[in-house]
């Protein structure tokens, strides 16, 4: 079976946030193939279909639900205005938020930049819960692409480890993997995927969460 390379980037991150890890080495070792299986299969546009589909019933997880990320993909979505009359049963309007904007979203309920309509969720926590941002930068390639459109659960701020977080520091707004270490200042490790970044290490209180990741939408381009 042939993937997309956005559509693979987009099945192993599910597979991996799911399985609790962070290397497609380990994710392979839960796979049970030599780990470097993944990289020589998506070199040809392939998975280890057979593989994912085992892992899936062995753990009673439904395929339609790591396999779906490939069909929400859309070349050219259009910003929207907050039009409620867009939702329907197989889609939904998500406020979008440009970086700019996002760190007036404690203030108010509602985005000045629009809404994007995207297909809907499975397992979608609680209504108006999600927004849709941007990804800022290359700090969580490959598994966050810089320009997808992330999908932020709001109203989920507990921290979990080695989750990917929305988070604002010092009015910045990044996308990063939080962990938390037992210190006086009750710190939190700030964590990168891509290696070219660095990791930090910062008390709490400095930390604003903005939610947390509950899916990545390749986009090629948003009007």
């Amino acid at each position: 079976m042939k993937f997309k390379p956005e559509e693979i980037s987009c099945i192993l991150e599910e597979l991996m946030e799911r399985l609790g890890v962070r290397y497609e080495k380990d994710l392979a070792k839960k796979l049970g193939i030599a780990p470097n299986t993944i990289t020589n299969r998506k070199t040809s546009g392939e998975l280890p279909y057979k593989e994912i589909v085992k892992l899936c019933y062995d753990r009673d997880w439904s395929l339609d639900e790591i396999f779906h990320l490939s069909n929400q993909k859309s070349g050219t979505i259009k910003i929207l205005n907050n039009d409620r009359s867009k939702n329907d049963a197989n889609h939904k309007l998500y406020p979008y938020y440009t970086l700019d904007s996002i760190s007036k979203l404690g203030d108010k309920d509602t985005s000045d930049d629009g809404a994007l309509v995207l297909p809907r969720l499975k397992n979608e926590p609680e209504d108006d819960n999600i927004i849709a941002v941007k990804m800022p930068d290359k700090s969580m390639e490959i598994n966050l692409k810089e320009g997808s459109v992330l999908l932020i659960n709001k109203g989920e701020d507990r921290i979990i480890d080695g989750k990917i977080y929305l988070i604002k520091i010092l009015g910045e707004v990044y996308a990063r993997r939080l962990f938390k270490i037992i210190d006086d200042n009750d710190s939190i490790k700030v964590k990168s995927d891509n290696v070219m970044f660095s990791d930090q290490t910062i008390a709490r209180d400095n930390i604003e969460i903005i939610g947390i990741l509950h899916k990545m939408i390749m986009i090629e381009n948003i009007e």
